[in-house]
């Protein structure tokens, strides 16, 4: 009967991590969501694990919820705190009964998903990007990254994951592994995102310097010199994307840099934060839209996208919730990662769970993705890391 329910379970998450890219936060989502979490009643004990973390998300939360007492418009607030904070919570216990309840073998299946749901909305991206499709593709991902970086935020998450692939005994396992994210890179420059380039080349850095730990100096100046000048390549490349000029040159990526409206942006945004520091402007993800009015003359080049919010995770909590919000959002995603991470080791997923939290928080440096469904995969995959550092802190332990 077990072993029934744990294929159901694994079956409710494959669901799970192939319609998350695809769709707004659907019933499909919701359903898949909240059974996967449900069978939490199922662990023995293993709650406690969470009870610290459960307890940063609830001071969070409550000043979240309070925000709406300043905020301009309480509406905002409160769908905030439905998909930014519910259904992260869910999530979060979602992905952590999944590691508890599956056995090894169906660990694997779990992860293998997540890649090939990155490859699946790899081949989706690229059909949209040029025309292919009709009306049925743009259904599926017009909720999703219509404009935005939506798509670019998952398979950035996706590329995070995919060096699980990466055993260098299994030459086929990593084979695959190199394929997806040679694949990923490519989309990525197909729907022009700058900031994932930069998010690959620290995530591969970060992965190449721990691997390097285990190399002798000949094998470690070997790697650097056939990886480094691959890497600048790729971000040089990406930087240029949204330059008219074809060209790859320093002269196209400057010609993007000076019509981007960010820095303009921040500066003004900067000046607004000093005006209530302590409170913000309200939580939610519009709520500096309705709150904070600029000269027309001051943003005639910022799209309406750029009025939105501050195009940068941690100014934006601050924007939104004051230093108290900051800090709150601080010690949540800090105890967070290092319940994921540590105590360190190199035969588990620590390193994984390292490149996920870095590759989700450096591409929300430019942008803001703590509230689309990637926040949700992100915080399945952190209920993950922690019941896998659980998991193995208590077999050393024995």
């Amino acid at each position: 009967m077990m072993k029934n329910y744990n294929y159901f379970l694994l079956f409710i998450n494959v669901v799970l991590v192939f319609v998350l890219p695809l769709s707004d936060t659907n019933g499909v989502v919701l359903a898949c969501l909240g059974a996967s979490a449900l069978f939490g009643f199922k662990c023995k004990g293993g709650g406690k694990d969470l009870n610290y973390i459960l307890l940063a998300w609830l001071a969070y939360s409550i000043w979240y919820l309070l925000s709406s007492l300043w905020s301009v418009d309480y509406h905002v607030v409160l769908r905030g705190i439905r998909k930014e904070n519910l259904y992260s919570v869910v999530a979060l216990i979602a992905g952590f009964v999944s590691f508890k309840l599956l056995n090894y073998r169906l660990r694997d299946y779990l992860l293998f998903s997540l890649i090939l749901s990155g490859l699946m909305l790899s081949i989706i991206a690229c059909m949209q990007k040029h025309g292919l499709g009709g009306d049925f593709v743009n259904g599926i991902v017009n909720k999703q990254y219509s404009g935005v970086g939506d798509a670019s935020t998952f398979l950035v998450v996706f590329f995070a994951v995919s060096f699980y692939l990466f055993d260098f005994k299994n030459k086929i396992r990593f084979f695959v592994g190199l394929c997806s994210q040679v694949t990923m890179i490519f989309v990525m420059f197909e729907i022009e995102n700058r900031m994932a380039f930069i998010s690959i080349i620290i995530m591969y850095s970060i992965y190449f310097s721990v691997m390097a730990l285990n190399f002798s100096r000949v094998k470690v100046i070997l790697a650097g010199s056939l990886c480094f000048p691959l890497l600048l390549g790729i971000v040089f490349y990406g930087l240029t994307i949204k330059s008219q000029n074809k060209e790859v040159s320093l002269s196209s990526i400057e010609a993007v840099s000076v019509n981007d409206p960010r820095a303009e942006m921040w500066t003004s945004y900067f000046d607004k934060a000093l005006d209530r520091p302590i409170l913000g402007y309200g939580a939610g993800y519009t709520s500096l839209k309705n709150a904070i009015q600029f000269d027309i003359d001051k943003t005639q080049n910022w799209s309406i996208e750029m009025k939105t919010h501050a195009h940068n995770v941690f100014f934006n909590k601050q924007l939104q919730m004051g230093v108290v919000g900051l800090a709150l959002f601080l010690l949540l995603y800090g105890y967070a990662f290092k319940s994921a991470v540590f105590p360190y080791r190199r035969d588990d997923l620590s390193l994984i769970a390292v490149l996920v939290f870095v590759g989700y928080f450096s591409k929300s440096l430019t942008d803001d993705f703590f509230i689309r469904n990637s926040l949700i995969m992100f915080w399945f995959l952190v209920g993950f890391f922690i019941a896998s550092k659980r998991d193995k802190i208590e077999s050393e332990s024995h």
